[in-house]
């Protein structure tokens, strides 16, 4: 009942239609083992950049034809803004693009001033809205922009990293028929890392940065189907577009479930809706266009009127939780990182609740291997479960009875040579006949010693 409970907030939050604040009450409320209050709420700060910053960044020429623009509108955030405008600027890629920042009215006398000032020195393409239109018209006046291009929605409070925009455009280029392309994020509900449907601040001892570098490497070429793509980064294809129509400005008006809307219509025209855990994009929070209760009602009735199985269809998503093996994937790809690309020793013992698992250098064999431990740990349900580190690793995690592959994966992506059991009587018996049902030598070529 708790477990459905939390689905059931999370799928609300989902669609924008509770606020965070309520949200993070309601399912901390169901919550026995989850992170703290105090951890959840702790906002990740966007540190501003100087002017001098952008004046060190050379003007963007494109050498190719420009056939994606990225569009950015803005209301409120001066910091968050500024930091995501220098983050699309700084890290170029291969892929040609035009930056279009729209301002729909902002309050902000100093950042429209600096958005002015940037523009005229020819950074990105500036739009100002005579009046405030909302984002969902605002969103729309970028695409009509220049019709023949691809476009990427991008928050004006998020930040991306090197080479984002690339692996985005190669996963756009694999198949003709993804209309959408979500990347990761700390906060973007069901796209969210390390934990789901969940507000990641600060969680993990990485720097986003890090987080990227290790999600290029782990997750490349993975690409998992989804009902909705999250509007915070989400890439758009024109043909998919043209196909189905701009975002409804009728039906939901300011805001909220309209990219919900238009991934439906994509799926019915045959269109393919896809997350790639390859790419991890900062979010702050919704500092830009804040959030209206009313509307998020008026937005859930529209859409089940339109959609009578979308809720469903997404509610079995959650639950089938696809993007697991990707977030192991890539927690797999940071522990590595942390003591470098060598071969590792596991121990498994039992937990004592307040051990320490961080990723240490042990010699063992007349070799120095990296090494780290998994503790055993009942549930409360009966099961037993491998863990490595509920708050900095929390998907790297097995229980015993079914999570043969997972295990496999594991072993072979960490090059384990050497697994210790420090266990006895019946619970060592029963992780040897884990080990053994995980077949490593036959499904990896693996043989690591059993201790």
């Amino acid at each position: 009942m708790r477990t459905l409970k939390i689905l059931f907030y999370s799928f609300l939050r989902l669609l924008r239609l509770i606020p965070k604040d309520r949200y993070k009450q309601k399912v901390l409320k169901h919550l026995k083992y989850s992170v703290p209050v105090s951890v959840l709420a702790q906002k990740v700060r966007a540190i501003r950049p100087r002017l001098e910053d952008f004046d060190q960044l050379s003007l963007h020429r494109a050498d190719k034809e420009v056939t994606i623009d990225i569009i950015v509108p803005v209301y409120k955030g001066i910091d968050e803004t500024l930091r995501c405008i220098y983050s699309v600027l700084r890290h170029d890629s291969e892929t040609p693009f035009e930056l279009v920042v729209i301002n729909d009215k902002s309050p902000d006398v100093e950042l429209t001033g600096i958005l002015r000032h940037l523009s005229a020195r020819g950074l990105f393409t500036l739009i100002e809205n005579p009046v405030n239109c909302g984002f969902v018209k605002t969103t729309n006046i970028g695409m009509k922009l220049h019709p023949g291009r691809d476009v990427v929605w991008l928050n004006s409070d998020t930040e991306v990293y090197k080479g984002w925009l690339d692996r985005i455009v190669e996963c756009a280029r694999s198949d003709s028929r993804i209309a959408t392309i979500t990347p990761l994020s700390n906060n973007a509900t069901i796209c969210s890392f390390p934990r789901t449907l969940t507000e990641n601040n600060n969680l993990l001892s990485f720097s986003d940065a890090e987080i990227d570098r290790a999600a290029s490497v782990a997750n490349a070429g993975v690409v998992v189907d989804t009902p909705t793509g999250v509007g915070f980064c989400m890439y758009v294809r024109r043909k998919a577009i043209k196909a189905v129509g701009l975002l409804d400005e009728d039906r939901f008006g300011l805001g909220y479930g309209e990219e919900n809307d238009l991934c439906q219509r994509f799926i019915k025209n045959g269109y393919r809706n896809v997350i790639i855990p390859s790419v991890f994009v900062r979010h702050y929070g919704a500092t830009s266009f804040g959030e209206n209760s009313s509307r998020l009602q008026q937005a859930l009735s529209t859409l089940r009127a339109l959609y009578p199985c979308y809720e469903s269809d997404v509610d079995h998503w959650v639950q089938r939780n696809p993007l697991a093996g990707a977030r192991m994937n890539l927690e797999l790809e940071l522990l590595r990182g942390r003591v470098g690309h060598v071969e590792f020793a596991v121990n498994i013992e039992q937990s004592s609740g307040g051990a320490s698992t961080e990723p240490c250098y042990c010699v063992s064999y007349e070799k120095t291997v990296g090494c780290c431990t998994l503790f055993l740990k009942i549930t409360e349900e009966g099961n037993p479960v491998l863990y490595l580190d509920k708050e900095v690793y929390p998907n790297v995690k097995f229980y015993l009875e079914s999570d043969f592959d997972k295990f496999a994966l594991m072993a072979g992506f960490l090059k384990v040579a050497y697994i210790r059991i420090r266990l006895s009587g019946e619970i060592r018996n029963r992780v040897l006949s884990f080990l053994h049902n995980a077949n490593l030598e036959t499904s990896l070529g693996i043989s690591p010693e059993i201790i």
